[in-house]
């Protein structure tokens, strides 16, 4: 989850991109995260098992809070132009993959799918999006709002509910990180 100066930073991007994009849909401001792990759907019995193997791969990791940048707005392609746009992170980021794989790992020894695709740390800024600017020229536009630096002191898992015709996530536990190492 992040902070609310992070998540107006970044409404204050996609402000400046939704008046250039030729089309594209926002996610919904509080919606905005960082994600460790996308689990996908599960059923409510298997919630206390997942909630246990996060609680002792946090407890065992020690998980100290991280520090970040942001980095240039990138994309992942989706079908024909459509594609998601996202922002990288610069930071901590090796140790950042380190806790993806080793709540993948773990996750994996209850059940859940790994991940096939290699992690990239970023934050979803939009979907389905299409721009005529290069992305350089849209990095460029972007320069001034992009010099941000975040800290991140927890994690939470979320449960995605339909909400008054939103997507919104519901936190279900958080996981305050440590100064202690």
């Amino acid at each position: 989850d992040l902070d609310e100066s992070t998540v107006r930073k970044i409404s204050d991007i996609q402000n400046v991109l939704k008046k250039i994009a030729e089309k594209g849909r926002w996610p919904y401001y509080r919606n905005i995260h960082i994600t460790i792990k996308f689990i996908g759907e599960v059923d409510d019995q298997y919630l206390p098992e997942i909630e246990k193997t996060l609680d002792e791969t946090f407890e065992e990791l020690n998980v100290k809070p991280m520090m970040f940048q942001f980095d240039n707005l990138a994309f992942f392609r989706g079908k024909g132009s459509m594609r998601v746009a996202w922002i990288g992170l610069r930071g901590d980021i090796k140790y950042l993959v380190f806790l993806h794989n080793a709540i993948d790992h773990n996750l994996a020894g209850i059940g859940l799918k790994k991940e096939t695709k290699a992690y990239i740390p970023h934050i979803t800024i939009g979907r389905d999006i299409f721009f005529e600017s290069s992305l350089f020229e849209l990095n460029e536009r972007l320069k001034d709002l992009l010099e941000y630096q975040l800290s991140i002191k927890s994690a939470t898992l979320f449960k995605s509910v339909q909400s008054g015709g939103k997507r919104v996530y519901q936190p279900l536990k958080t996981y305050h990180f440590s100064n202690k190492r």
